[in-house]
């Protein structure tokens, strides 16, 4: 399981909080501190992996219109549609390509080779998520798929050779649903899908 920046600042909370109830309750209850310390933080972490989970799925619910509405577009549709937002500064800041060499680029899907061989990088204005030629590289996650840029939370957009498919995961995926609920039929998609995301247009 991917530990984020977001698991980190709450873990913490939940061991000042431990610390804090240990300290004032143990002499009360007649229990050693490091025993109720950790008794404590065991609960606090498990009602806040259930509380994240729940949060994720919430999220995923509300994502699921939107991710419907643009998974029914053709890939010329994707296409035309992705090119109309990226031409909108403030949407997304693109690079114009400068050298059409592309790492890997055998084994990108043609869509991802097709993007960049007009723009180097592009990147959302509000957010985190980008897309470079720089970026490309093996997965730090899983084997066999190919890095194509990154987001917030060390995740990952990604391909795999054979798919013209864009994945985002964080390495905490375990099952096929978990990559399927992540995945835009194309580059193209995924940029459609994060523009309305982001700016509802």
């Amino acid at each position: 399981m991917k530990i984020t920046w977001l698991d980190f600042q709450a873990y913490g909370t939940i061991l000042v909080a431990s610390h804090l109830v240990a300290y004032l309750t143990a002499p009360l209850w007649g229990m050693a501190y490091w025993v109720e310390f950790a008794a404590v933080s065991v609960i606090l972490c498990l009602v806040w992996r259930k509380y994240e989970d729940r949060s994720r799925r919430q999220w995923r619910r509300n994502e699921d219109p939107l991710r419907t509405r643009t998974e029914s577009m053709s890939i010329q549709e994707a296409r035309g549609a992705a090119h109309e937002v990226l031409r909108d500064p403030a949407k997304f800041r693109t690079v114009p390509v400068v050298d059409t060499w592309l790492p890997r680029g055998e084994q990108l899907p043609s869509a991802v080779r097709e993007l960049f061989g007009t723009y180097s990088s592009i990147e959302v204005v509000a957010g985190e998520a980008r897309l470079s030629q720089d970026l490309i590289s093996a997965s730090e996650f899983h084997p066999g798929w190919i890095r194509i840029g990154t987001d917030m939370d060390f995740t990952e957009i990604a391909v795999r050779p054979g798919d013209e498919g864009v994945y985002e995961f964080d390495g905490s995926e375990s099952t096929q649903n978990d990559f399927d609920q992540a995945c835009s039929s194309s580059v193209y998609h995924w940029i459609v899908m994060t523009a309305e995301n982001l700016y509802g247009a």
